[in-house]
């Protein structure tokens, strides 16, 4: 069953309510290092356990379906609107499962950017930078990180989940990730 989040609503105390849900998904019934709980490894998580799916719905009522290996915690896909899309391998020697995911959507060709912050911030560059020449912030120019020009917050994470689910372009499905990763997976 799919752990679920609207940003419709959402208060400072629903977004954390929802965090801790998360954690506790990913780290139910394992052992603790220091009081802290441990993802499981590989080896004890059989291919059909392997992703935790949420879901993650906007103000404007659109929904995607997100997919976090539970052995690392990265978000490796998401499905929407009947597709479903894949982030590039982030280590291709050893990949997650990912055939057991999204039954009966159509499988969009893997997108060019990986889950990485440098893939991410390769993939959102052109976005970013198209968002920054209108936006005259004296604190932000050509030399500042890509990812440092994201913010962060409930409202980007409302568009975030909209620009998935209309996955116009691979440069706006990279910005959506990177909020979406910074917000609920880090």
């Amino acid at each position: 069953m799919a752990l679920v989040f609207s940003t419709r609503n959402a208060t400072p105390q629903t977004y954390r309510t929802f965090i801790d849900a998360l954690r506790l998904r990913l780290t139910a019934g394992r052992p603790t290092s220091h009081g802290i709980p441990v993802l499981p490894r590989k080896e004890d998580v059989k291919d059909a356990q392997r992703f935790l799916l949420v879901d993650l719905t906007n103000s404007e009522n659109n929904t995607i379906t997100l997919a976090i290996d539970v052995v690392n915690a990265y978000v490796v896909g998401y499905a929407a609107g009947g597709r479903s899309y894949f982030l590039a391998e982030n280590a291709p020697d050893d990949r997650p499962p990912i055939h057991v995911l999204f039954p009966g959507t159509t499988r969009v060709p893997t997108l060019r950017f990986n889950g990485t912050y440098s893939g991410l911030a390769s993939g959102a560059e052109e976005v970013v930078r198209r968002r920054r020449a209108g936006n005259r912030d004296p604190h932000i120019d050509e030399k500042t990180p890509v990812l440092v020009q994201i913010p962060l917050g409930r409202y980007q994470l409302d568009e975030a989940i909209g620009l998935l689910r209309a996955a116009v372009s691979q440069p706006e499905q990279a910005l959506g990730f990177v909020v979406i990763i910074q917000m609920l997976s880090e």
